[in-house]
């Protein structure tokens, strides 16, 4: 009797083994993500601060360009992608005084650019940059073009600034960055 005790406990006891045995669990992980939409939001260009000292007849001139997004004002590339306009601000101290502390917007050079190519929601003012000093006036550049950094599009306009302040704009050449290396000069 005690055999057959021991053999039923022994099969109750692999029964009960086997019956705990894990088996190995598979899992399927489905993660589920969304898209990101494109924003419908206007881009800005980046924000620069450019700082130069020029010589300027006998004295040294601080020469500080400033660029920020203009919010109140939404262009478009050729593609449709929505930018801010940009303002530019100008401002030229001298060694007693400033001589120009000036914002700038695409507006100013409208008269000086082609109108077609202005049109007010197509282009941006890119930028101001110096370039020299010529017939005792400081020479600037400002650019009007695509707002798309990679289109290489753009108008410029000469600045030229006395040393009493007074400002003069005058039209200048179409400039196409792939065939001119001055177009380095007038990105601010």
């Amino acid at each position: 009797m005690a055999n057959k005790y021991s053999l039923l406990i022994t099969i109750l006891l692999v029964l009960l083994c086997a019956s705990c045995k894990k088996e190995k669990e598979t899992r399927t992980i489905v993660e589920i993500t969304e898209e990101p939409k494109a924003s419908n939001e206007p881009k800005a260009m980046e924000e620069t601060v450019a700082q130069k000292s020029i010589e300027w007849g006998s004295s040294i001139y601080q020469v500080t360009i400033s660029r920020k997004a203009d919010k109140n004002v939404v262009v478009k590339d050729a593609d449709g992608n929505k930018y801010y306009d940009n303002i530019v601000t100008l401002c030229v101290d001298g060694p007693s005084a400033n001589i120009i502390n000036r914002q700038f917007t695409k507006a100013d050079f409208a008269n000086y650019v082609n109108s077609d190519y202005i049109k007010p929601k197509r282009s941006a003012l890119m930028g101001i940059g110096y370039d020299k000093i010529e017939s005792g006036n400081a020479v600037f550049v400002a650019t009007v073009g695509s707002p798309d950094t990679m289109d290489d599009e753009f108008m410029t306009v000469k600045i030229t600034l006395s040393k009493s302040g007074d400002v003069t704009l005058s039209s200048l050449q179409t400039i196409d960055a792939e065939s001119d290396d001055s177009a380095d000069a007038a990105e601010g």
